[in-house]
Parts: structure tokens; C-alpha cells; sequence
């Protein structure tokens, strides 16, 4: 297995004791939190190596507050991983403990990590129990080739200040970051801002500003808003949604635009609605601007559709946009549906028409597919899902334009798998088979964590 990244054979500089992960195996990464370990996100650079960001909860401190934590394997070659351990290749990237905004304690939580060539960018927002305005904080990881990554930060525990007027709301700020194409130290990061508060209604902006590694700290462009004031109420009748809201993601597109995917939900009308908005701009400098939207629902227009994901590659001549996203009756978490969609922009800045082509998710009635992902290669559209039927759960695949009637099934029924999430690393001739390395983290009740949450990770090609 060659990547596009010469990379050498590093057997003989293993650090002593470290394990190897494999092509199709499976490996639980290490956790200094002891609670339950959440919301993994992951990414694969240009080498091959991976890096996996997630919270954990420390429920040896008083409130039980989240810290972020980082796993790095490197890719040795030959079609081995090393495995890091606590202490090497770990990492506490926002300590709770770090008192910059509290002394009292704070919550460091839902990181989001993206390669930038070799190397990687690691957000997450940090804000103290009980308080609205939050610092949006990031890391830079240089990986090396043999020993532990370097990680570049404000202090240990403590990422570069990236925004300190942020407010969280009950949206919980939700940092999403797309790699500037072409560059090794630059990103765009879109989160959710609170804007206002009236009862059940609530208002929120989208900011969006970016982030160049190339110096320290880093150099920073806006925030700037790019959606203001979209709703995300509280529904006419019975409780809220959980979690986080709105949840902002972000790609860009073959000619260097914007694509952002974000939840709506709206209870201000003779009908409460949910949905999900993709919305195109062009990033002239300075503040972007909108170029085209498109809105997607469930299969009824209150439905509480959730969990927008998009996914596009550079390397095939078609300036198009996957989005997987959820969708169920409202207060309902009984067959929750997945949706699959691909949307073709205009191959240029300008305003356009949008091509939507319904990819046709295989659900199946009184089961759930929740918390998907996507993937988008040249050739290649998959989709990744949380099955949930009866008290068993498992992650499945499925792979559009290969077979658009099957699911395929990655885990055990009996490990209980949940929440994917996945990267992509094409290399070799352009869409042969064996050329995408895939990456793909998720959580599951660990027997020996006493049941806690732990990460699991796979290393698959195809």
C-alpha cells in the first residue's frame, strides 16, 4: 500500500512496548478521563496517519466537567499503525482544569479535528458551568516522522485563542473546521453563536472566520456571519431537542467556496418546522457571500431533522456535495430515518442552478438509522450510520454507487457501536478499488472501563 506521500517502513524506530494497529482490525484508544468518552471526530493526513479528537468526562472533579483528548497513530508502512498509550501519542488538549476563564472549573467539550497536508487542526470551545460566553480554542499538531507529534498551543491544556465572544446559548457552540485546499497550516471554522432569547424561541448566527498555522499564534481572519438570526426553537408542544443544536458543517468546494449544512427548527408559525439549509458562498475576502440555498426536510415538515453532515473531494472534475443527515417524528426517537443527498454546484463563483439528486438511503420501517456520516470520493459515495433495532445497535456502511440496496454491517450486534465518524484518504490511480483508506472512530460501552463509554477505531480500505 503506497500513498501519494512517500512513506518509509518505521518498524525499527517503534517507541518500546507500542502495539500496531491493523488494516480491518479494530483498537480502543486510550482515555485519562475515567468517565464516558463522546463525540470522536477524526482525520487522516497525506502520510496516512490518523488523528482522533474526543471528550471525555472527569468525574473525579466536582461537576463532572468534559476535557478534549487527542489520539495519534502513525502509519509505519507496510500496512501498520502504531498505537499510542497513555503518556505517548495522547494528548490533553483542553484541560478543565486550566482556570482561564474560572477558577472555579470549566468544560472543554465536542472538538472537531481536520488534516491540513502532514498536519492537523484540532477546536473545541471551552466555558465555565453555568456561564454563556465561551472561548473557541485550537490546536496545531505536526506529526514528525518517528516519536511523539508536536502539538502547538497557548499552554498545555490551553489552545490558541481563536474567539472569546462567543455564546453558547443551549446550542452548545459546535465548531466545525474544513481545511483551506492546497495549504498545510490553514483552516476555516464555522460555529453557532447565541443571538437571542425569548421564551421558547431562540436565534442564532453562524460564524465563520479563519485560521493560518503558518506563524504562532495564529493569524486570524473575521469571525464573520455568515447566517444570522436562523431559529432554533423549543417546539409548541412537549420538551426540547437534545444535545447540541444547530451544528454547523462545513466544505469546500472545487473553486475554493464555502458549503455550509445547519439545522433549523421553528415553532414561530401556524405549524412548527424543521430543517436542513446548505448554502453556497463565495469568499472574495472579507465577508462571504451567500450564492445559492437549498432546504431539506423529513417526511413531514415538523419532522426534527438533525445531524447535517456533508462530505465533497478535489481530485474528480465534478464540483459536487454530499449531505446525510436524520430525520424523525417530532419527540419521537422511534424509526429515525437517515437521507442521503448529493448536490452539484455551478463549476465557478457565480450564482447557479443546484443539481439534487436523492441518493435513495435504504431505511427500513420501526428501525433507527441515526447519527450518520459521509463520505465522497471520486467514484465513491458512503454513507455511515448508527443501526438501532431492539437493544441491539452496530455501525452499518452502504455504498450508493456501488449498491444502493444494501447496508453493510462493520461491527458486532453485541459491541453496541454508535455515533461513527470517518475520513478518507484517496491515493493511487483515481478511483481503483484499494485506493481509500478510511478511518472510521465510534463509541461503545467498554466491559473493562466498568461500562463507561470508550473510543473504538477501524482502519478499512477500499
Amino acid at each position: 500500500m503506497h500513498f501519494a506521500t512517500p512513506i518509509f517502513s518505521l518498524l525499527a524506530l517503534l517507541a518500546p512496548q507500542q502495539g500496531v494497529l491493523r488494516l480491518d482490525e479494530s483498537a480502543t484508544l486510550p482515555t485519562l478521563g475515567l468517565g464516558d468518552a463522546d463525540h470522536a471526530t477524526v482525520a487522516v493526513n497525506s502520510r496516512g496517519d490518523v488523528l482522533v479528537a474526543f471528550h471525555t468526562r472527569r468525574d473525579d472533579l466536582s461537576g463532572e466537567p468534559f476535557q478534549v483528548e487527542a489520539a495519534f497513530l502513525r502509519y509505519l508502512g507496510q500496512g501498520l499503525w502504531e498505537l499510542p498509550s497513555l503518556g505517548y501519542n495522547h494528548f490533553v488538549l483542553g484541560d478543565p482544569t486550566a482556570q482561564v476563564l474560572d477558577p472555579g472549573g470549566e468544560c472543554c467539550t465536542k472538538p472537531d479535528v481536520v488534516a491540513v497536508g502532514e498536519n492537523f487542526v484540532v477546536v473545541w470551545p471551552r466555558t465555565p458551568p453555568g456561564q454563556e460566553t465561551t472561548r473557541l480554542e485550537a490546536a496545531f499538531f505536526e506529526p514528525g516522522i518517528v516519536g511523539e507529534a508536536v502539538v502547538h498551543a497557548e499552554a498545555p491544556g490551553i489552545g490558541w485563542l481563536l474567539d472569546g465572544t462567543v455564546l453558547n446559548g443551549s446550542a452548545g457552540v459546535m465548531p466545525d473546521l474544513a481545511a483551506v485546499p492546497g495549504s498545510s497550516t490553514k483552516v476555516h471554522v464555522a460555529y453557532a453563536h447565541a443571538d437571542g432569547d425569548s421564551g421558547r424561541f431562540h436565534d442564532y448566527d453562524v460564524r465563520y472566520m479563519t485560521a493560518d498555522f503558518s506563524s504562532l499564534p495564529p493569524l486570524l481572519e473575521g469571525p464573520y456571519a455568515l447566517v444570522e438570526d436562523l431559529a432554533f426553537d423549543d417546539p409548541s408542544v412537549g420538551n426540547g431537542q437534545r444535545g447540541g443544536k444547530v451544528l454547523p458543517d462545513l466544505v469546500v468546494d472545487d473553486y475554493g467556496n464555502l458549503v455550509l449544512a445547519y439545522e433549523n427548527f421553528s415553532s414561530r408559525g401556524a405549524q412548527d418546522e424543521g430543517w436542513i439549509d446548505v448554502c453556497r458562498f463565495s469568499v472574495p475576502g472579507g465577508p462571504p457571500l451567500e450564492l445559492e440555498r437549498e432546504s431539506f426536510h423529513g417526511a413531514n415538515s415538523d419532522d426534527w431533522t438533525r445531524r447535517p453532515m456533508l462530505a465533497t473531494n478535489h481530485r474528480d472534475s465534478d464540483n459536487s456535495v454530499s449531505l446525510l443527515y436524520q430525520s424523525a417524528s417530532q419527540g419521537s426517537d422511534a424509526d429515525i430515518d437517515s437521507r442521503h443527498y448529493e448536490l452539484s454546484f455551478p463549476d465557478s463563483g457565480s450564482r447557479g442552478t443546484v443539481d439534487v439528486v436523492d441518493l435513495q438511503y435504504p431505511n427500513l420501517p420501526d428501525e433507527n438509522d441515526r447519527m450518520p456520516c459521509a463520505l465522497h470520493g471520486e467514484g465513491l459515495r458512503v454513507g455511515f450510520a448508527t443501526k438501532l433495532s431492539g437493544n441491539q445497535s452496530w455501525l452499518l456502511a452502504w455504498a450508493p454507487t456501488h449498491d444502493s440496496s444494501k447496508t453493510f454491517r462493520l461491527t458486532s450486534k453485541a459491541l453496541l457501536a454508535s455515533r461513527p465518524a470517518a475520513a478518507m484518504l484517496e491515493f493511487g490511480t483515481p478511483g481503483a478499488p484499494r485506493t481509500r483508506l478510511i478511518p472510521i472512530s465510534y463509541e461503545f460501552p467498554d466491559p473493562s472501563a466498568g461500562g463507561a463509554d470508550r473510543i473504538g477505531l477501524q482502519l478499512r480500505l477500499l
